[in-house]
């Protein structure tokens, strides 16, 4: 559908969804720019306490085609959470700050630390969120260095793959250019999550996991 394919994106060639974790931050505008000029998109898993502080960026976020999904309020560890309602009061006010503020309801979550059990996925099935994990990890925020996460990503990406970054390290910001430009010249597109998904017929469901399509 054309509303998933705002620059044209031919399915037939390789794609992949570079994702952004813990943001927004003062580094966002940055990638958003850099990604607008090479006709690419990525996905922005914020962090709910983070969106106040940010209310520009994510405007521009919006405004260039790229997605957001939730990260939680606060990074915490859903699956070291006792009951149901806290789990869910680290995912509904995201979602009601970033429709308060921006007319906008994030449809993918991702699970801090990638941690879950059955009663995180359970909630976000009756929340209606698709759990979306990643693929490709280059530690981007633990190494700090733009040639290792770089080297990371070119020696282990394919089609179809979620690249997981953060943009909250400068390190990781030169990183994605890089690793836009290199791929961009192999022929890959640069999509969101969900245009991922529907390019490839999937249709995410409520409480279950993607790591990679296709």
């Amino acid at each position: 559908p054309e509303e998933y394919n705002p620059y044209g994106v031919d399915p037939t060639k390789p794609m992949i969804a570079l994702t952004f974790d813990d943001g927004p931050s003062k580094h966002t505008w940055a990638i958003v720019d850099a990604l607008k000029s090479h006709n690419a998109r990525a996905t922005f898993f914020v962090l709910g306490n983070r969106v106040p502080s940010y209310q520009a960026a994510i405007d521009n976020l919006l405004a260039n085609h790229n997605e957001i999904g939730s990260h939680s309020m606060g990074h915490a560890n859903l699956a070291k959470l006792t009951t149901e309602e806290e789990i869910a009061a680290q995912i509904r006010p995201v979602d009601e700050a970033l429709q308060k503020q921006h007319a906008y309801t994030p449809k993918l979550f991702r699970v801090p630390y990638g941690s879950k059990n059955d009663q995180v996925l359970a909630v976000l099935k009756a929340e209606g969120k698709p759990y979306i994990g990643w693929s490709v990890d280059p530690r981007d925020w633990d190494v700090k260095d733009k040639n290792k996460v770089v080297n990371h990503v070119l020696a282990n990406v394919k089609d179809g793959d979620i690249i997981l970054m953060h943009d909250i390290y400068p390190s990781s910001v030169d990183a994605a250019l890089e690793i836009v430009d290199t791929l961009q010249a192999q022929g890959y597109w640069f999509v969101t999550v969900e245009e991922l998904l529907a390019l490839n017929g999937v249709a995410a469901e409520p409480g279950v996991l993607y790591h990679v399509i296709g």
